[in-house]
Formats: structure tokens, sequence, C-alpha cells
């Protein structure tokens, strides 16, 4: 039963979004959907461009950060998968200990 929910809590983790957490500037779809348009958007992008020495500077803190974040859902996925897979091999114990069995 504890794999189970810890299963559940693991992917749960992996699609919650992370709209609470501000990092420094424009990484994913939570930092952009707050904007009312295309022109906002364009005014926020060019001051955090031109806020880095080069173009080449911004998309590597970009990719860093990103790939941070798909790192950390990759394995919250990974630990998801490998507790459901226990809570699965777990669940006929479980059920015979709790269930009376009459030959």
């Amino acid at each position: 039963m504890a794999f189970g929910v810890a299963a559940l809590v693991a992917l749960a983790a992996a699609v919650w979004p992370r709209l609470g957490r501000r990092e420094e500037g424009i990484t994913y779809f939570g930092h952009i959907a707050p904007f009312e348009g295309v022109a906002e958007l364009n005014v926020a992008l060019d001051q955090e461009v031109s806020a880095n020495p080069s173009r080449t500077d911004h998309a590597a803190k970009r990719l860093l950060a990103m790939s941070k974040i798909i790192y950390d859902k990759y394995n919250y996925i990974r630990w998801g998968m490998g507790d459901g897979g226990w809570g699965y091999l777990a669940y006929p114990g479980y059920c015979a200990r709790w269930l009376p069995f009459e030959p």
C-alpha cells in the first residue's frame, strides 16, 4: 500500500507545474503564461536577452534551467514507476494477509 502511495506522489510531482517557483528569467510556460500579449512578451524577452553578455550565454542559461527541470521530472517518473512496480508485486501479499482464507 505504501508503495502505491509513494508511486502516486512521485508521478504527481512529475506532472505538477512549477508555478510557485520563480527562477530568474523566462524559462518555461509558467513564466510566459502571465503575459497579456505578444508585445509584452517580446519586451520581456528583449530585456532578458540584453541583460546577458551574449545570445549564446542567454541560450546556455535557459538550456541549463530547462534541463534541470526535465531531469527532475524524469527522475520522479522513474521513482513512480519503480514504486508502482513494487506495489504491484506486494499487493497479493497484502491481500493474503488481511483477507480470510478458508480451505
